[in-house]
Formats: C-alpha cells, sequence, structure tokens
C-alpha cells in the first residue's frame, strides 16, 4: 500500500470537520499559508463573539502568521493550532469574554 504523502494528508484533515485543537499543520511552506489564513479566521470569529481583538493585540493579518509557522518545528506545528486557540481564548477572557468552542 502507497504511504500518503503530507500535502495528501493535510487535504484530508481539511476536508473532514474538527474541532480547532484538531487541526494539524506543519511547518512547510503551504501548510503554513493555510495555518496564517486559519489563525486570522479564528482571531475573527473571537471579534464576532464581542472579544477587542486590538486591545487584546491580535495580529490579523496572515502573513505574520505564516512567517512564524516557517519558523517552527513541524513537532510545533503539530500544536500550533491548539496553542493558538488556547492564546485567543485566554487574552478575551481577560476582557469577560468567552470565546472557547463548545
Amino acid at each position: 500500500m502507497k504511504a500518503i504523502t503530507t500535502a495528501a494528508a493535510l487535504a484530508l484533515a481539511l476536508l473532514m470537520p474538527s474541532a480547532a485543537g484538531a487541526q494539524i499543520f506543519s511547518n512547510e511552506e503551504m501548510s503554513c499559508v493555510q495555518y496564517g489564513n486559519w489563525a486570522v479566521q479564528e482571531i475573527r470569529r473571537a471579534q464576532g463573539l464581542g472579544c477587542d481583538v486590538q486591545r487584546a493585540r491580535e495580529i490579523l493579518e496572515p502573513r505574520p502568521h505564516m512567517t512564524w509557522c516557517m519558523r517552527q518545528t513541524d513537532q510545533m506545528m503539530r500544536r500550533a493550532a491548539l496553542i493558538h486557540t488556547t492564546g485567543v481564548a485566554h487574552r478575551c477572557a481577560q476582557q469577560g469574554i468567552d470565546v472557547r468552542r463548545r
């Protein structure tokens, strides 16, 4: 049986419904582009729930998230979605806004 490539596995993961913590990224360029877009999408979701993202000092541009991703280890990027959503939730909670997924 042929092994699944990282790109194919990523494509399958993106098609499957999943919780934020289940998102898995790698430090490869295409995955980092997707991570940058996803990270901004998560911040905008928090903003829609009432979090003042400027006060929380969130970055609403995908490129800095993408650049950060490309400097990380692959192992770190496997946990990046959980780390990102936890950080956003923490910074919004400091404003009294609960943005955690239920």
